[in-house]
Formats: C-alpha cells, structure tokens, sequence
C-alpha cells in the first residue's frame, strides 16, 4: 500500500498532543500545519515559502483536507512553533515517520 499523507495524518495528532493549540480546534489546526510541514520537507522549501505556497497553491489546500482555496493560511512563525514543540515531545519525528519519502511524492491513494 503506497503511503500517503492522508494515511499518516491520524495516528500522531490527538486533542492531548503537546503540538496542539488551544485556541484553534487541536486536531484541524494541527493537522493542516503537520501537513504543510510534510509538504515543506518535502519540497524543501523555507517556512514563508511554505506558509505561501498554502495561501496560494490550491495543491497544498488539498492535501491538507480538501479546504477551499480561501481558507486563510498562517503565519511562518507557526512552523516554527511546531517545530519547537514536536522537539520537546516523546516523539519528536512522528510527523516524518509516516510521511511520503522522495520516491513516492505524487502517489494518491
């Protein structure tokens, strides 16, 4: 089974997660910034330009959940904070762990 983002989204991401915000619903906001993050990775892109390429690239709000092309995008400084608080949990990797590697970018499942 070839994986996905949408495969990897569920299991690192829970409402008692460290990475959550507790003024967006945790679960949403923390998986649309876990994506853009693969995504990021992925194409290795800064933090502004993957916080643009979210605003602007209907791509990004696809893979984030199928959000329209309106919804509003997010300050760089987000993945930033994202990245500090995936390194002070049990699991610092796990948004990487089950994510596309090189070799399976364009694969949907």
């Amino acid at each position: 089974m070839p994986c996905s983002i949408e495969s990897a989204r569920g299991s690192f991401l829970t409402s008692s997660s460290p990475i959550c915000s507790p003024i967006l619903a945790p679960e949403r906001a923390a998986m649309i910034v876990a994506t853009v993050m693969v995504l990021q990775r992925l194409e290795g892109l800064s933090d502004r330009d993957a916080t643009e390429r979210f605003c602007f690239d209907a791509r990004y709000k696809y893979a984030a959940g199928g959000l329209p092309f309106d919804y509003p995008s997010f300050a760089h400084t987000v993945l930033v904070d994202m990245r500090a608080r995936l390194a002070r949990s049990e699991q610092p990797n796990r948004i990487f762990e089950r994510a596309p590697r090189g070799g399976q970018r364009g694969q949907v499942s």
